[in-house]
């Protein structure tokens, strides 16, 4: 059953988009969104309800690779809530991934498509500036140490009272 969404999520995609090659996305081959590549990728066995969303974020500037891991590390730690998305390296190009998933109960062509808009709008400024990200984690860091110092949850605790 799963598999059937899969492949008519795509299909309808490529209507919608139209792209004339199903069967290579469904396959995992990448498309490209405002010059972003994606690939799609569905397996029962990893889990049959879920697709992967894999954007490529590009390659990290040269001589600036550790500093840009960094960012990304903290960005994952603060942006991750159980579910994604997470940042990794692809070890085929070692470009820098965003990975994803969407539950194929929930997803409809256009929400994909508007969500692939969405990532590759992101990928765009983080290629211009992938230090972007820092002042993101920084931003998040600063609210998160705020909302979980023991005083505050102890403050937050007694207001509830």
């Amino acid at each position: 059953m799963s598999r059937h969404r899969y492949v008519s999520l795509i299909e309808k995609l490529c209507e919608l988009s139209q792209l004339s090659h199903p069967a290579a996305i469904m396959q995992g081959g990448p498309i490209e969104v405002n010059d972003i590549k994606f690939s799609l990728i569905h397996s029962e066995k990893i889990d049959p309800d879920l697709m992967f969303i894999y954007c490529d974020f590009g390659a990290p500037p040269p001589g600036r690779e550790s500093d840009v891991y960094r960012v990304l590390l903290k960005q994952n730690l603060f942006s991750y809530k159980g579910t994604g998305p997470v940042f990794a390296i692809s070890p085929d190009t070692e470009r820098v991934l965003l990975a994803q998933y969407e539950r194929l109960d929930e997803i409809t062509p256009d929400a994909l498509l508007h969500r692939l808009s969405q990532l590759s709008i992101q990928a765009q400024s983080w290629r211009k500036d992938p230090f972007t990200l820092e002042d993101v984690v920084h931003q998040t860091t600063t609210q998160n140490r705020a909302s979980t110092h023991p005083l505050a949850l102890q403050r937050t605790n007694l207001r509830s009272t």
